[in-house]
């Protein structure tokens, strides 16, 4: 029996598929060999004797450091306000300018008294010195011991009224001082609880001064 020639078609197909199946059986990649590590260096330990010994002991405790010195400063005159030399912070020394009041009624008021001064101290001296010139006659009956009298009273009240105009100057002299008020001691400024412009008045508290120095 003779046989039947293939038809080119049914070869070309055949072909085909043998390489598809040839394609889809391709041998894995080989995996990638992972570099190898460094040796590891031993870690080298050291042994020590145990020893008693003496371990120093604290104790920790919590609270809140408060200086030695810490002052309200206070005015001790009245007046506005004119200057603030120093501001929160500021180191200052014992007599530094904390506040400057105004001096102008302060000053016009010691030229007053001093005016006043002289010129008890005038009347004085002319009530004494006529109290002399009148004593040998007072002693001798020239003059009426009445009249005598008026001129060593006369005197007198004139002796007090210097010693009160010269009282008055002093207190005019420590108004016109007290319109700059100074830093008691030194430290650092806490707190200054005026401005320019205010108005204080005698035993009001103008800045606050600490000691950070003494703890």
């Amino acid at each position: 029996m003779t046989p039947l020639p293939m038809r080119p078609s049914v070869i070309h197909a055949a072909i085909v598929a043998l390489l598809s199946l040839t394609a889809c059986h391709k041998p894995p990649p080989a995996a990638e060999t992972a570099p190898a590590l460094p040796p590891v260096k031993p870690i080298e330990v050291k042994a020590a004797k145990a020893e008693m010994r003496l371990m120093p002991r604290f104790l920790r405790v919590t609270g809140q450091l408060q200086a030695e010195w810490d002052a309200m400063v206070a005015s001790d005159a009245a007046g506005k306000v004119e200057s603030t030399p120093v501001e929160r912070g500021a180191v200052v020394k014992a007599g530094d300018v904390l506040v400057k009041l105004d001096e102008r009624v302060a000053q016009m008021t010691l030229r007053e008294a001093e005016a006043s001064v002289v010129l008890a101290k005038a009347q004085s001296e002319l009530s004494g010195s006529e109290l002399q010139r009148n004593q040998p006659l007072a002693e001798s009956k020239a003059i009426a011991q009445a009249d005598f009298n008026r001129l060593r009273t006369d005197t007198a009240a004139k002796e007090a009224q210097l010693a009160a105009a010269e009282a008055r100057r002093d207190m005019a002299e420590k108004s016109l001082k007290d319109a700059v008020i100074p830093a008691p001691f030194a430290g650092t400024v806490a707190e200054r609880l005026v401005s320019p412009g205010e108005y204080v008045r005698p035993g009001q508290a103008v800045a606050r001064v600490v000691d950070t120095a003494t703890l």
